[in-house]
């Protein structure tokens, strides 16, 4: 729930997606600054640009947001495996220790009026560390 948390605020407080790349294993993130080469920032500042866009069409209101997990399910070894194999073919020194799925709601709300974005993800263990998988996230950015 913290990481989940972490996200919404990068989204809607600090609206900074290199915080949400931050959750990324250091292997993942040096693979994608490297393919990204000099776009990288620009990549960055692209999806800045998309958060502070949803940010715009809350038409400057006084607005509170939470986070709400619906369901969080252990991946099963086949799903693992699955992203064992997404990780090798990379050439990644990652081991996939484990996973979870989460589906959770942000909840902007302003008065009497909410309105609910859906957040899936997967985290993985790796070396008793928990990261974001960036393969497996919609609804972050």
């Amino acid at each position: 729930e913290a990481m989940i948390q972490y996200i919404a605020d990068a989204m809607f407080q600090e609206v900074d997606a290199a915080l949400i790349f931050d959750l990324f294993h250091e292997d993942v993130l040096a693979l994608l600054q490297l393919s990204a080469g000099e776009e990288y920032d620009a990549m960055i500042e692209s999806l800045n640009v998309e958060l502070e866009a949803t940010i715009e069409t809350l038409n400057g209101v006084e607005w509170d947001y939470e986070v709400v997990i619906l369901e969080e399910t252990a991946l099963n070894d086949d799903e693992v495996a699955e992203l064992q194999a997404m990780y090798d073919e990379a050439m990644m020194d990652i081991i996939v220790e484990e996973g979870v799925s989460v589906e959770a709601q942000i909840v902007l709300s302003s008065g009497d009026q909410e309105e609910a974005q859906d957040l899936s993800v997967v985290f993985t263990l790796v070396d008793g560390e928990w990261y974001l998988d960036p393969a497996a996230m919609s609804g972050v950015i």
